[in-house]
């Protein structure tokens, strides 16, 4: 999306937009509890930040409903079970016992106001994107070995690569810019006019970028 000038975009607020994990939630749970009061609606969907080594283990799911419970916890009940645990709590580390805290986020994806890109791959799970699916060793450099390799992607070797790794998806880009303007007789007798210019500007509040790049 190319904007000249100026672009503005504003959603409905919807308050806070992201909470910490309150207790640690449980592969296979169908609920989180965010430690904070929020009013989300039934049907957004919500994102919960992976805890462990696996970056893949972030998961998306979509409100049910939600239950408000005792000192500023909300309970969000999931339209689907979790596949991976996601930790919140605190750990002592060292002799001297620092206490360290550490605790997945829960943050709402959906807005009103939606800049979607293309989607490749958008009905595929994200641990899926781009992964390797056994086949010759990563360096061997055929496509179709069935490995998804470097400087592949799945425009240049669709058999071995899936997903948006060639699509960067909705990106905006605002610029300013000058125009200068020169009037001219039919018998072309050229006067000078005058210049404008037009600095870029962007205002965006509770926009939902889908699909974006970078």
């Amino acid at each position: 999306l190319g904007v000249m000038g100026t672009f503005i975009a504003k959603g409905r607020p919807v308050g806070r937009s992201w909470a910490n994990l309150a207790n640690t939630s449980s592969a296979g749970a169908t609920f989180v509890d965010v430690a904070a009061t929020v009013a989300w609606e039934m049907g957004a969907e919500v994102v919960v930040t992976a805890t462990d080594f696996g970056v893949h283990e972030a998961e998306t799911r979509r409100i049910l409903s939600t239950t408000p419970l005792t000192s500023g916890v909300t309970r969000l009940h999931l339209d689907a079970p979790l596949t991976f645990q996601h930790f919140s709590g605190e750990e002592s580390h060292g002799t001297a016992g620092r206490s360290i805290e550490m605790r997945a986020k829960v943050g709402l994806l959906t807005r009103n106001v939606v800049i979607r890109g293309e989607g490749e791959g958008e009905t595929l799970p994200y641990t899926q994107w781009n992964s390797a699916a056994g086949g010759a060793p990563a360096g061997a450099g055929d496509c179709g070995n069935g490995v998804c390799q470097n400087l592949e992607n799945s425009k240049s070797c669709p058999a071995d690569c899936v997903g948006p790794s060639y699509e960067y998806g909705a990106a905006i880009l605002v610029a300013g810019y000058t125009e200068d303007f020169v009037y001219c007789s039919q018998e072309q007798n050229c006067e000078s006019g005058y210049r404008r210019s037009f600095a870029g500007h962007v205002e965006m509040e509770d926009v939902e970028m889908r699909y974006h790049g970078q």
